[in-house]
């Protein structure tokens, strides 16, 4: 049910898509504000808006979109979908259709379609699945099913810093030699055997593999073969690319159940050295996953300081860093590989400059006190990828826009936002901000929203399955409308802001 699956709040736009509701406001000026500028609809002037938000707290005029929807195939159709002629929106169970002369006034722009079509072709679920009927011979190569072969690659930081002891206490183990001070790196060693030890039960034929990176690169894989120090100049990445894929042909490539003492030996033996090649390190491990082209890997990157060593390093403006991860996140996008990163809490690592490699691959980012990493660690793990090659598409009502924060997934027709997103996880979600058309706007399309009586969205996903099989989804939602801000503000979920 949709109900469960998708949510929006707004003191303007009031639009449910998860926990709905059943009330649209289109004004938030001031709570019960019963002027005649808003009885007519009007939108609010930036200042008046400006002082809201200074009052009220942050723009609850959003959407969030769940993509856990994407792991079941609700309501399968075949045959081709029908969209309007000239908004292209799809028909849909929301909308009104004139059963003799079969005529479809599309609820979006308000085009008369006529329609050729039987009365069961007439969508009768809020969520539709469809197949796509362009399917490439091979979409994206070799998923395999429950994604088996995937890799994961444990990218660790080992510089110099990973040796500090403050304000970390425990008990002795095998990777803490005695009771009292740890380091941040025992902290690491023991949280990855923890799960490693948990992977090996739950998922024995994952592949896992360590990279380590100090002031150079170092590549371990599953600690069945000798080590291997990356030759590449730091500063050169198509080097460093080519040479890591030349290596993901030897190094990780055997299933976790074979190689766990292996792994487990090498974990022990790591050691802290030098400064930070954190975007060598990060580069290399996403060049030997993708000699293999696994969709649904993983690279989990743990540090605790800034990168200063190489490409991607972020002295300064951080300018060239941003491009570097950008290009990173790219490859790893196009071979279905995860990137989420783990920022130990004390440390700055300049987490604005990775992020992107992280966002455009559907992983996670989070700042965590060391002491806790295993528990983010499997959580990591646990994470499925549930579809590639995702793109978003969302279609507003003619009376509505997208604000600015979303303007750059924004063409011409300011009702349509598309989104690229690549790999998605049960856990991703997608916010955007969108509001009422300004007054001149209206006026001058000839749109009078003193009528509107409900609202229509819908969302359109496009993306290939586990099954290397291309879907899309269209899920459609009408709201009805308020001109009283505390009706509305009475039903905002306050989680997502």
């Amino acid at each position: 049910d949709i109900r469960k699956k998708m949510n929006s709040l707004t003191t303007k736009t009031y639009v449910p898509l998860k926990k709905v509701i059943n009330t649209v406001a289109l004004h938030a000026i001031a709570e019960e504000n019963e002027n005649e500028e808003a009885k007519q609809g009007a939108s609010i002037p930036h200042q008046e808006e400006a002082k809201y938000m200074e009052e009220n707290g942050p723009n609850t005029n959003v959407m969030a979109i769940d993509f856990g929807i994407l792991e079941q195939n609700i309501n399968m159709a075949t045959g081709d979908p029908i969209r309007c002629q000239k908004c292209l929106s799809f028909l849909n169970n929301f909308s009104k259709v004139e059963r003799g002369i079969k005529c479809w006034v599309c609820e979006f722009c308000g085009f008369p379609n006529i329609l050729n079509i039987d009365e069961e072709e007439i969508p009768k679920h809020d969520i539709i699945t469809y197949v796509n009927p362009e399917q490439d011979e091979a979409p994206i190569n070799n998923i395999p099913q429950g994604n088996p072969g995937a890799t994961i690659i444990c990218c660790r930081d080992i510089s110099g810093s990973m040796a500090q002891q403050q304000g970390y206490t425990g008990v002795a183990n095998k990777y803490v030699k005695r009771a009292g001070l740890i380091s941040r790196l025992e902290c690491v060693k023991f949280a990855i055997d923890e799960q490693l030890r948990k992977l090996a039960q739950d998922t024995p034929d994952v592949k896992v593999g360590f990279v380590l990176f100090g002031t150079s690169v170092t590549v371990l894989g599953d600690g069945s073969i000798d080590d291997y120090t990356i030759q590449a100049p730091s500063s050169d990445y198509q080097a460093i690319f080519n040479e890591a894929l030349v290596l993901g042909q030897a190094y990780a490539t055997k299933p976790l159940k074979n190689v766990l003492p292996h792994l487990l030996r090498q974990l022990d033996l790591m050691e802290t050295n030098g400064t930070t090649a954190l975007g060598p390190g990060l580069l290399a491990s996403v060049g030997i996953i993708s000699a293999r082209g696994i969709p649904g890997s993983k690279v989990i990157l743990c540090t605790d300081g800034q990168a200063n060593v190489g490409i991607g390093e972020v002295s300064g403006s951080g300018e060239d860093a941003a491009t570097t991860y950008n290009q990173i996140g790219d490859a790893a996008l196009e071979k279905g590989i995860v990137i989420s990163l783990i920022s130990l809490v004390e440390e700055e690592c300049r987490l604005d400059k990775l992020a992107p490699c992280s966002m455009k691959t559907g992983g996670n980012i989070v700042k965590i006190d060391p002491r806790n990493l295993s528990t983010d660690i499997s959580d990591f793990l646990a994470e499925k990828v549930i579809a590639f090659d995702a793109t978003l598409a969302i279609k507003l009502h003619k009376s509505m826009k997208f604000v600015s924060s979303s303007q750059k997934d924004v063409g011409p027709d300011p009702t349509v936002l598309v989104h690229k997103l690549g790999n998605v996880t049960s856990a991703t979600t997608f916010t955007f901000e969108y509001k009422v058309k300004s007054q001149n706007e209206l006026n001058e399309e000839r749109i009078d929203i003193s009528k509107l009586k409900k609202v229509p969205f819908q969302a359109l996903i496009n993306y290939i399955g586990p099954d290397n099989i291309k879907y899309f989804k269209v899920i459609s939602k009408e709201q009805d409308i308020t001109n009283q801000l505390s009706e509305a503000a009475q039903n905002v979920n306050v989680d997502v802001l």
